[in-house]
């Protein structure tokens, strides 16, 4: 048996939710059948974790216990010393999704630097050191966004003449240097649709691109679950050759991402994009730490994406527990 576990933050108030009542926690009874053992910690000593271990009908706890890899889900931006601390402890263990990558997808314009360079096509994002006005008035329209932001906190759609400020509150209240995005023209009829697609490594290292899901608005330009914007399967709202495209540019992301010193540790990462007129994806951001996956499209129909949800969680810890036997 092989144990891999998963570093985040646990509510030690209360056990955890019943194991079957969760796509993570039928990932992990999937996995025990295969021979893989996941334990989710949130405390780590002398290279062994501690939480609470997957079994047939339950999570148990567990202390001290060696494991073959850790994926770091660790809210690493909310408790960076905390998070610091258990990474030192977890003593030369590989780490999945490790913090340079996490870091380098977190800045905006450093990890779209990456891409370009890799041959990745994004809308043109600058700071705000420049003629940001004479930018404006040459792209129309633009997103002012923070350089370290998520959850699209922050974010703002702006035109020529409008009173940009250099630093702009981030997902933790934190003011951040703004970057602007060149805007991506919505399709007729919206104000914006975009999308998410979460891409993973199989057990054999093979980059695999799971369902997209498109968040869309007629209203809103800043398209936001939270803000009011829809959650659909894109197969259900996009054309074939969309979903396709936006498939194939997510692996191409990974591919590129993991061209990097620890690129081999990258096991999942989350594409973001907006579609344009021609219902063609644009990336405008990488996520390292992508929640939600495939939540909203469960919540909707649990018996249409049970599985694929179940197979989403599993599969970075299939690589995981296999990472040793992976060639870089």
């Amino acid at each position: 048996m092989k144990r891999v576990a998963a570093l985040l933050v646990l509510d030690r108030t209360r056990p955890p939710p019943p194991i079957a009542s969760l796509p993570m926690g039928r990932a992990a009874v999937a996995l025990l059948r295969d021979g893989i053992e996941v334990i989710l910690a949130d405390q780590a000593s002398n290279g062994r974790v501690s939480g609470f271990v997957a079994t047939p009908t339950a999570w148990l706890p567990i202390q001290d216990a060696v494991v073959c890899g850790v994926y770091d889900r660790f809210p690493m931006p909310r408790f960076p010393q905390r998070h610091a601390q258990l990474v030192q402890q977890l003593h030369g263990i590989p780490l999945g999704n490790p913090v340079s990558l996490r870091a380098l997808s977190r800045d905006k314009l450093a990890s779209q630097r990456h891409l370009e360079a890799r041959g990745v096509v994004m809308p043109t994002v600058v700071d705000m050191t420049g003629d940001v006005q004479a930018m404006l008035r040459d792209w129309g329209v633009a997103f002012a966004k923070p350089q370290f932001g998520a959850v699209g906190v922050g974010v703002e759609r702006v035109v020529p003449g409008d009173d940009i400020a250099p630093t702009r509150p981030g997902a933790l209240g934190v003011h951040e240097p703004t970057l602007l995005q060149c805007a991506v023209r919505p399709p007729e009829g919206w104000a914006g649709i975009a999308t998410r697609t979460v891409v993973q490594r199989d057990a054999q290292g093979v980059w695999i691109a799971g369902p997209p899901v498109a968040r869309r608005s007629r209203i809103d330009a800043v398209v936001n679950v939270a803000r009011g914007a829809s959650a659909d399967a894109a197969e259900d709202v996009l054309p074939a050759q969309t979903v396709r495209a936006l498939q194939l540019t997510a692996i191409r992301c990974a591919q590129a991402l993991a061209d990097h010193p620890d690129g081999a540790d990258l096991l999942e990462l989350g594409v973001d994009a907006m579609i344009d007129p021609e219902l063609n994806p644009w990336v405008i951001e990488l996520n390292t730490r992508p929640w939600g996956r495939l939540s909203a499209l469960y919540a909707n129909d649990p018996e249409r994406w049970r599985q694929a949800h179940v197979d989403l969680c599993a599969r970075p810890f299939r690589y995981l527990a296999g990472r040793r036997t992976h060639i870089r």
